[in-house]
């Protein structure tokens, strides 16, 4: 059986910081989900209702729980990766099997060359 979990203390401030990520809703759908995934265990819900109300299983729920407790707030804001970036001599090659794929996925039959 997995461990227990908690979030750790929060303030009047965190509270209502979480409360209002929560119900403003207005930035990334990310940080909304998971605000409302730490905030519902400081009120004192269960991880497994936590997990059955947004739709995720009990270790999303014990990871995200776990994130917020080491870095706070920062764990809630998803990391951006950098993109790479297709060099010119392969952005053919890249077209091609992207249009390939396509086909594939939709059976239109093979591509010419």
């Amino acid at each position: 059986m997995a461990e227990r979990v908690r979030v750790r203390e929060i303030d009047d401030d965190e509270g209502s910081r979480l409360l209002r990520i929560v119900r403003r809703g207005s930035g990334s759908v990310v940080t909304w989900r998971w605000a409302q995934m730490v905030l519902w265990p400081a009120q004192g819900m269960t991880v497994q209702k936590v997990a059955e109300l947004a739709f995720t299983s009990e270790d999303r729920v014990r990871d995200v729980i776990h994130n917020f407790n080491a870095d706070g707030f920062g764990s809630l804001y998803p990391k951006l990766v950098r993109l790479r970036l297709i060099s010119s001599h392969r952005y053919p090659w890249v077209l091609l099997s992207s249009m390939h794929a396509q086909a594939q996925a939709y059976r239109c039959g093979p591509l010419a060359p």
